[in-house]
C-alpha cells in the first residue's frame, strides 16, 4: 500500500521507467521509498497531511517546525482540562509556519499548545505539479540502477524496500527539477 501522501503514482511510474515491475507492493514500495527521499531533501512536506507539535508561549509568534502550513485544526493547552485557542485569536502566515497572536504575545499555557494542522505544498497526490513527480521518477530509476539499491529479494514474498539509503544524494536530474532545500538549523 502506497503512502498517501506519495509524489506519483504507478501508473505514472511505469510510464516513466518504460518497463514492468510484475511486483505492485515493490512498485509501491520504491515510490515510498522515493517520496520519503525527497521530502527528506528538501526538509519539508510536498504533499499536505496532518502534523502535531507542542510549543510554548509568550511570544507574539508561535514559529511551528513543519511548513507550509494549510490549516490548523486545533490549540489546546495538554493540560487536564485543556484551554483553546479560537481561530480569530490568530493569524496564519503558512509559507513561513508562523501563528501570529493577534492581541500581543500568546497566553501562557499550564504546560504546552498542541497545535494540530495541516501542512504541505500541494493538497493532494493527483494535485502534485509535474516537476516533483519526475523528480520522483528519477529517485525510484536511480534506486533501481544502483547496485547499492535497498531492493533485495528474488521473490516478491522476499522483497523488501529499506529506507536506511535516505541519506545517499539524490540524482542530479532530481535535484535540478526541486526546489532549494530549506535551511537546516542545527
Amino acid at each position: 500500500m502506497a503512502l498517501a501522501y506519495a509524489l506519483t503514482t504507478w501508473p505514472h511510474l511505469k510510464a516513466f521507467l518504460h518497463r514492468s515491475l510484475d511486483d505492485d507492493l515493490l512498485a509501491d514500495q520504491l515510490i515510498d521509498a522515493a517520496t520519503l527521499k525527497i521530502e527528506n531533501y528538501l526538509g519539508f512536506p510536498i504533499v499536505a497531511r496532518t502534523f502535531t507539535e507542542k510549543h510554548l508561549g509568550g511570544c507574539r509568534n508561535i514559529c511551528l517546525d513543519t511548513y507550509p502550513v494549510v490549516s490548523v485544526s486545533s490549540i489546546a493547552d495538554d493540560q487536564d482540562v485543556p484551554a483553546t485557542v479560537s481561530a480569530s485569536d490568530y493569524v496564519v502566515i503558512g509559507n513561513e509556519g508562523r501563528l501570529e497572536y493577534i492581541y500581543g504575545s500568546w497566553p501562557r499555557p499550564f504546560h504546552r499548545w498542541t497545535i494540530t494542522f495541516d501542512a504541505g505544498v500541494f493538497s493532494n497526490t493527483q494535485s502534485v505539479s509535474e516537476d516533483y513527480r519526475q523528480a520522483c521518477h528519477f529517485v525510484v530509476a536511480d534506486i533501481l540502477g544502483d547496485p547499492q539499491s535497498p531492493v533485495t529479494g528474488e521473490s516478491s514474498n522476499s522483497r523488501n524496500i529499506q529506507y536506511a539509503h535516505l541519506d545517499k544524494p539524490l540524482p542530479m536530474q532530481a535535484v535540478a527539477l526541486l526546489p532549494a532545500p530549506r535551511a537546516r538549523v542545527a
